[in-house]
């Protein structure tokens, strides 16, 4: 008889393992509850939130299960539950179950949160049972009596609010749970999603598969003893020996966007639901932990709910409720500038110390979209040595080296930092999970511990039961990596025991490169909010005031809240826009009313002077209806020139003491000459270029540079000769889109300066200006908070490939030793340096998630310096500070603090946080040793150093050294 070799296909354990997942998913999961009073529902609908102590005003209608209640994202509804429970039942494992198919807050009879509700969300596999939040103790909503009386506060959306159809109440019961078949299921979860990731080649995923088949049979063949047989089966599994002696520390936290795909508003009531929740769970498991990462959160709380908020703090006070993060918000590191991230810092610090009694150590970042190389100083500097992300593992092209390292910024501080290895802040802290991690780790990463975050996040909520289940189980598996439910700021006082490795330098990711442009007005209504405040503090400081603390607090709050990094990059819907446009408008109306109160505006006129502020050799030009403004020089009051007549002329090219510049037919600049050396500086200068763009706010690829060109047509051009001032305006066009450029040039001034009015009305587009500059360099320079970087203008590897997309503050450099060129920007921060070519991000018309993107009135300026010599940071640096200055004007001169070294740039001359004097920040700009005299004005001395939390470092002296890219504060007093 023939022989032949069959060899095994694993199809049949391939099937069983299919038929496992349905059977746990299915069927026992609904084995666990018995139904045992289905609850009468009537709702009342509201399209925004209707507070607790209003709801006796509210008209109610029943709705039953199945039935619509709400036809479009965000709507609200108080849904009031009532019900009686059977005469003499046992309560022992009685359950309210409810889901409305959104989100939803149980309340007590005063409005206290109890526990928040959720279906999940189909980014997270439909329905899954990990992610659902339905069940809670019916202690808190029947009387002794047994009446149920119950009310709930509703959301229509889902956690991540992608529900754009009719929303349906699902289910509204009491029902009963039986501990003991919970126990089986939890087993068999943990159990079977060890499996399921295990390689068919390891014996124990047959052995599992063959034993959990049996447990299943148990149940579909309705063995009497099903649970006490099941349970057998499920605690030999469990406790098989293994050799897995990797540990890791499970943090339970909710990374809750505070916008994203829903308003600001739905965050707040995603809040109150995540904190519900981690409170019950808190109460429920004696080892359970929770991290809460940003205090504008639980500044809400404390508003919203002050019963939650002292909760929160018992839970703080015991250790188990973790405050982490030293920002106000989970902010971008990019976009904001240094004071911004500076202040990020002390208000959330400052929040920490004054609420829970100490600051933190650990900055939790789990989700941002790239990181300053600034961060390490700004971090020490604000008593936080641990760092925590896990978006650089999101990097599309290549690998980054370490999940744990030391972190050096430009000036030499290091932090530690730890990115969890399995790559989500949106663990379910399972086998999958356990299994990624241990896969992802690097070389040079510690081999026996990590950390994973576990929890949905995005829109909150946070773990629940099952997630905590799992961690209780693994905790004692030898075949596993053994899980410890424990602290975060544990965690890295442990690995900072480690010898790891250092990286250098920004942390750049090679993804959502689109936030750098996206969504023009918000970018510019935050720069705009930065640089007026820098102005009006160093106001109140120069007349020795500290002005209204409670106004300036706020004001600063509500801007660093819109930095947040699903808000400042763009990455939106179009609500969040509307309404932080319109909230901007308020906050600038509200510093215009603080400025008049002393006398001065933020509004230049002929008859006021320029209030100087400590910038350097400062020139601005402001426009006065159809005339201009030109304002030069470096004491404290500057007065304008006006330039009123002008002459509409023909000007092909244009003579300036710097430049000779030539004009194209296509309204672009044909050849810019550089007047001291003769040579061409630039050529095909601001083409108007225009890509189809198929991404989303925060992405585009970089095959768009593989499109045929097509530009913006100029249909006409004008040039008004007002002497030692040019105005060129110029209309273009694009299909529908319309914009009018208008460049100024002064004779005597280096910027070029181009405005942008745009009225754009297609969507799926790209617009940017380029340039090809006369010399190239291996390395583009540009700013960072308190600094700059030289990146790279190659593309030697798949990094520097991927960088087609950079991140500037206010400008970037291209220069060899003997001339360059650089554009200054006020915020069109993304740029491109490669292939010879420089290209500035100007527009992206997206329609996700914000729907016609910047299809509403824009502006924006950028300006062009072509210059003779090498990179001069202190020069490009005192031109782009300038540029994008907003002074205050008026009439009084007012003296600043004064360092002698232009090496040595000022930041902010503030009132101090506790009202005890001003606060004097600077930093060098070089990147190379400094010393610096520094000079107050008359009535003030040097009181000491201080941190960026304004607390005391020790004596100064007004004869100061500076190493390179170092920051110093100091405390001014009066006499």
């Amino acid at each position: 008889m023939a022989q032949y070799q069959f060899k095994h296909n694993y199809q049949h354990e391939r099937e069983l393992e299919y038929h496992l997942g349905q059977f746990l998913e299915h069927d026992l999961k609904w084995r666990c509850r018995e139904s045992v009073l289905v609850l009468e529902v009537s709702f009342a609908y509201s399209e925004e939130p209707i507070p607790f102590e209003e709801i006796d005003s509210l008209q109610f209608k029943p709705i039953k299960a199945g039935e619509v209640w709400a036809e479009k994202n965000f709507a609200c509804a108080w849904f009031h539950l009532t019900g009686k429970l059977p005469e003499g039942i046992d309560r022992t494992n009685l359950w309210l179950d409810f889901g409305n198919g959104g989100e939803a807050l149980l309340v007590d009879k005063t409005g206290h949160s109890i526990k928040g509700f959720t279906s999940g969300s189909p980014v997270f596999n439909a329905f899954d049972y990990a992610t659902e939040k339905r069940y809670c103790p019916i202690d808190a909503i029947v009387d002794d009596e047994g009446n149920i009386d119950a009310y709930i506060d509703g959301a229509s959306n889902s956690i991540l609010g992608e529900y754009n159809k009719p929303v349906t109440m699902t289910h509204a019961e009491i029902v009963r749970l039986d501990p003991a078949l919970q126990e089986v299921f939890s087993d068999f979860d943990v159990l079977y999603d060890y499996a399921k990731n295990e390689s068919f080649e390891n014996p124990k995923k047959a052995l599992f598969i063959a034993e959990l088949r049996k447990v299943m049979n148990l149940f579909i063949y309705n063995d009497p003893d099903a649970c006490q047989k099941a349970k057998e089966i499920t605690s030999k599994l469990l406790t098989l020996e293994g050799d897995n002696h990797k540990q890791v520390t499970a943090v339970g936290h909710a990374h809750l966007d505070l916008a994203w795909l829903w308003p600001i508003r739905e965050s707040k009531r995603k809040a109150k639901r995540t904190f519900a929740n981690a409170i019950y769970l808190l109460k429920r498991y004696p080892n359970y932990h929770f991290v809460a990462p940003q205090p504008q959160q639980l500044e809400w709380m404390k508003e919203l709910d002050p019963q939650l908020y002292e909760e929160m703090k018992e839970f703080a006070r015991e250790g188990r409720l973790e405050p982490v993060g030293g920002g106000w918000v989970e902010n971008d590191t990019n976009l904001p500038n240094e004071e911004s991230l500076v202040r990020q810092e002390l208000y959330g610090q400052k929040f920490w110390k004054e609420e829970f009694g100490h600051y933190v150590k650990l900055r939790w970042l789990p989700d941002t979209f790239g990181y300053s190389a600034a961060l390490p100083q700004i971090l020490k500097l604000s008593q936080q040595d641990y760092f925590m992300t896990i978006k650089l593992s999101w990097s599309n092209r290549t690998l980054f080296p370490y999940h744990s390292f030391h972190w050096q910024g430009i000036d030499g501080s290091e932090v530690l930092v730890h990115m969890p290895p399995e790559g989500t802040y949106n663990s379910r802290v399972g086998g999958q999970a356990l299994k990624a991690s241990e896969l992802s780790l690097r070389d040079e990463d510690p081999k026996d511990h990590f950390m994973i975050i576990y929890g949905i996040g995005d829109g909150g909520g946070g773990p629940n039961e099952v997630m905590v289940e799992r961690c209780i189980r693994e905790e004692k598996i030898s075949y596993m990596p053994k899980v410890q439910m424990s602290s975060a700021h544990g965690y890295f006082e442990r690995l900072k025991e480690e010898k790891l490795p250092y990286y250098d330098g920004e942390m750049y990711l090679e993804k959502h490169r689109g936030t750098y442009t996206s969504q023009s007005n918000n970018k510019n209504f935050n720069r705009e909010f930065e640089e007026k405040m820098y102005s009006y503090e160093a106001l109140l400081s120069c007349l020795g005031q500290q002005g209204d603390k409670a106004a300036i607090d706020t004001l600063w709050k509500e801007a660093l809240l819109y930095q947040f990094h699903d808000i400042i990059p763009g990455s939106s819907i179009e609500r969040v826009y509307d309404e932080t446009d319109a909230a901007y408008k308020e906050m600038f109306a509200k510093m215009e009313e603080m400025a008049n109160a002393q006398g001065v505006s933020y509004t230049a006129s002929a008859d006021k002077c320029l209030m100087n502020f400590g910038y350097d050799n400062l020139s601005k030009i402001e426009k006065d209806g159809e005339n201009y403004l030109y304002y030069q020089g470096d004491c404290a009051l500057i007065e304008p020139v006006v330039y009123q007549e002008a002459k509409v002329v023909d000007m092909p090219k244009i003579q300036t003491d710097f430049y000779t510049i030539t004009m194209d037919n296509d309204g672009s600049f044909a050849e810019i000459i550089l007047k001291e050396s003769g040579k061409t500086a630039v050529t095909n200068a601001n083409k108007l270029r225009v890509f189809i763009d198929r991404g989303d706010a925060w992405d585009f690829e970089d095959d768009y540079r593989e499109q045929p060109e097509q530009f913006m047509q100029l249909v006409s051009s004008q040039t008004r000769d007002f002497g030692e001032l040019i105005e060129i305006k110029q209309e273009y066009a694009f299909k529908a889109s319309k914009l009018t450029q208008t460049i100024v040039i002064h004779k005597h001034e280096e910027l070029i300066g181009i405005t942008h009015d745009v009225d754009w009305k297609d969507t799926g587009y790209m617009l940017r200006a380029e340039f090809i500059p006369a010399v190239w360099a291996d390395v583009v320079n540009s700013d960072i908070q308190f600094g700059y970087l030289g990146r790279s203008a190659l593309e030697k590897d798949d990094h520097e490939v991927s960088q087609f997309e950079m991140c500037c503050q206010k400008w970037f450099d291209l220069s060899n030793e003997e001339q360059g060129f650089a554009l200054i920007n006020k915020t069109k921060s993304g740029f491109m340096s490669k292939q010879g070519i420089i290209s500035l991000n100007l527009l992206r018309s997206t329609d996700y998630p914000c729907v016609h993107s910047e299809q509403k009135p824009l502006r924006y300026a950028y300006a062009l310096y072509p210059h003779t010599g090498g990179f001069n940071p202190v020069k490009i640096d005192n031109l782009a500070k300038n540029y994008n200055a907003y002074p205050l004007y008026g009439s009084q001169a007012l003296a600043m603090p004064v360092l002698d070294n232009e090496q040595i740039q000022i930041t902010a001359f503030k009132p101090a946080y506790d009202g005890n004097g001003f606060i004097l920040r600077a930093f060098e700009r070089t990147g190379a040793d400094a010393t610096a005299k520094l000079s107050l004005p008359a009535g003030y001395k040097l009181d000491c150093e201080v941190n960026l939390l304004e607390d005391t470092m020790g004596a100064a002296d007004v004869n100061l050294t500076f190493k390179p890219f170092q920051i110093r504060s100091f405390r001014i007093v009066k006499m």
